[in-house]
């Protein structure tokens, strides 16, 4: 018992030995570990593998809500493609960045009656108010475009085509003007109310400025209602509104005098 016993501790030393001589590692527990090593201060323990730079430097550690140098979390993506979204287009600057000249510096009445502007950064209120007053009419409004008025035109216009023209960019900003009797209201498109909007024949359409608000009932002979909405509706502007009237085979439509004479040109 004695000799197997040496024999074993003899196997165990060459074991080691031979361990030592090749720098292999050993891995066991960490109570073996430490035994093994006390004894043969040569043998390399194993450690947990850790992630290291290329450079030799130590990496460090990672944890939730770090970012390593170098690298980019989807949150800083896409507040990097939200900045570059916001980037991408520029807005008129509102009234308030530019300091007019007097109203009727920019707007000249000649004695003919005709209009010529040179309006640059104005509000809307002293514009609107300016047509309202050349063209005897009461002002009526609740909101207005925020943003100013630059048009510099190179010939005359007569009252009506001036109104048509200041219309025109009304439109384009969400807003639309309505002449009844003797008041000129400014209306935001989304809240029309179909009964201030005057009703047209669609042979009358020529005679409006291109513009105006109307609407008209168009009869239909060889088209269905039902499928005539569908085909005209890309066919309206922005302020346009088609409904139809399936009984009768009839389309009621509420737009742009130019754009309704598209439609009734069709």
């Amino acid at each position: 018992m004695l000799r197997t016993l040496i024999l074993r501790a003899a196997s165990i030393s060459l074991v080691l030995t031979a361990s030592v001589s090749s720098s292999q590692h050993i891995d066991a527990d960490e109570a073996t570990l430490k035994a093994i090593q006390a004894q043969n201060p040569n043998v390399i323990i194993a450690q947990p593998a850790t992630s290291t730079p290329v450079d030799g430097t130590a990496a460090a550690p990672t944890t939730a809500g770090t970012v390593t140098p170098g690298t980019t979390t989807p949150d800083a993506t896409a507040a990097a493609a939200a900045a570059g979204g916001a980037q991408s287009s520029v807005k008129r600057p509102t009234a308030e960045k530019y300091v007019p000249q007097p109203i009727d510096q920019e707007i000249r009445k000649n004695p003919d009656g005709k209009i010529a502007f040179n309006i640059k950064g104005q509000p809307w209120e002293p514009v609107l108010q300016w047509i309202s007053d050349a063209s005897a009419l009461s002002l009526d409004w609740q909101e207005l475009p925020a943003d100013s008025l630059n048009l510099i035109t190179t010939r005359d216009y007569t009252m009506e085509e001036a109104r048509d023209l200041i219309n025109r960019h009304l439109l384009s900003r969400g807003y639309t003007m309505i002449v009844n009797g003797e008041v000129m209201s400014i209306i935001k498109v989304k809240d029309l109310n179909p009964a201030l909007v005057q009703r047209v024949k669609p042979d009358q359409l020529a005679e409006l400025p291109d513009h105006t608000i109307c609407k008209v009932s168009f009869d239909l002979d060889w088209l269905i209602a039902d499928e005539a909405v569908e085909e005209l509706k890309p066919m309206l502007s922005s302020a346009g509104q088609i409904h139809k009237l399936s009984r009768t085979n009839r389309l009621e439509v509420i737009d742009t005098a130019i754009s309704l004479r598209h439609l009734w040109e069709l």
